[in-house]
């Protein structure tokens, strides 16, 4: 991570930031509308089906950037791509509120991806296979967290 983000050294892992259940920031989710509430409750953006997840968050304090991955497994292609599609319906209700617009900027959907990109930050989803992967950043080049999902991918058999 530190050869991609081109930070070096001054990228390091976030002290109690690995986790391998997805966690909800229960106090910030009262700042948000309730359609927006799901970019502080990593369970409601992986769904109930989860079997294995893994998350880990790096920060570079003198660029002010932050970079996080997370890769959800699922029982099987259908259930993963469900949460994803619901993740869809997330983004798409919180874009609608009139908070939205700041909280997920710019979105682009595919039927295997989004992508949402308020101000210098962004969150990037995926679903191959059996397999949802985020990736969300700030103060990096758009490029970055590019490279990090094409690296998880490539892991990913399918």
């Amino acid at each position: 991570m530190q050869a991609i983000t081109g930070d070096g050294e001054d990228l390091t892992q976030v002290p109690g930031m690995d986790s391998k259940a997805p966690v909800d920031i229960d106090f910030m989710l009262e700042s948000v509308p309730p359609q927006c509430q799901w970019v502080f409750a990593e369970t409601e953006v992986f769904g109930s089906e989860v079997e294995e997840f893994h998350k880990s968050t790096f920060q570079s304090p003198p660029r002010g950037g932050l970079i996080s991955q997370a890769v959800a497994g699922y029982r099987d292609a259908g259930v993963a791509q469900r949460a994803f599609d619901e993740l869809v319906d997330r983004i798409d209700g919180c874009d609608a509120t009139g908070s939205g617009p700041a909280i997920v900027g710019d979105v682009t959907t595919t039927p295997d991806s989004a992508h949402t990109r308020p101000g210098d930050c962004g969150r990037d989803y995926r679903v191959k296979s059996a397999v949802l992967v985020e990736v969300t950043f700030c103060a990096f080049p758009a490029s970055v967290p590019d490279i990090v999902m094409t690296n998880i991918l490539a892991k990913l058999p399918g």
